[in-house]
């Protein structure tokens, strides 16, 4: 059985290694040149809601901090709604959301190991995800570690690459011919998008 610390442990880890594996690609290997015409960014296919996951942050939550929410597809075959959420607030929203979650330091930026422990309770309860938000903390924290601690705004980007990394990888994809698509794009592409 892996406990919380032991999973953190192995993030640093990770993280470390893959800081490593960076900076020597950066003087060992060769440029790899522009993005292949196949891989070039498609709107009409990226933008499809394919990728079914539950948010990470609950919806009373998110509306007692401003959010406010619409329907942003629906996929009656699939029994699916996506809710597209906002907020007006900006980084007073992510201030609010961050305390009541109690996810932040005491100097008010993102405490990112409780961070990482609320994303571990969400795969307790999305274990299919389990594999995906382990890669996405690694790759995400190696992404703004000059950047840690972050301050709430910066949280937002931060989620966002969480967010990416999960729909770039998602292991719950609809089955329609559009999200079928999509996914065979990413496959084939997801290195220069996440």
């Amino acid at each position: 059985m892996v406990y919380f610390k032991d999973i953190h442990f192995l993030i640093r880890v990770l993280v470390l290694v893959k800081s490593f594996s960076y900076v020597t690609n950066d003087f060992l290997s060769p440029d790899y040149g522009p993005v292949p015409d196949r891989c070039h960014p498609i709107p009409n296919i990226m933008y499809r809601q394919c990728c079914v996951f539950p948010p990470f942050f609950k919806r009373k939550i998110a509306k007692e901090c401003g959010a406010i929410f619409k329907v942003n597809f629906i996929n009656r075959n699939a029994k699916v709604a996506g809710l597209l959420r906002r907020s007006i607030t900006g980084c007073k929203h992510w201030t609010c959301m961050l305390n009541k979650y109690m996810l932040l330091s005491p100097d008010g930026n993102l405490d990112d190991e409780k961070y990482f422990m609320h994303l571990d309770k969400w795969v307790d309860l999305n274990p299919q995800f389990s594999k995906v938000i382990l890669n996405a903390k690694v790759e995400c924290k190696l992404r703004y570690r000059m950047l840690m601690p972050l301050d709430t705004c910066q949280f937002y980007q931060f989620q966002s690459c969480i967010r990416n990394f999960v729909t770039v990888n998602c292991p719950a994809v609809l089955q329609t011919p559009e999200c079928k698509e999509q996914k065979a794009f990413y496959d084939e592409c997801k290195e220069y998008f996440q």
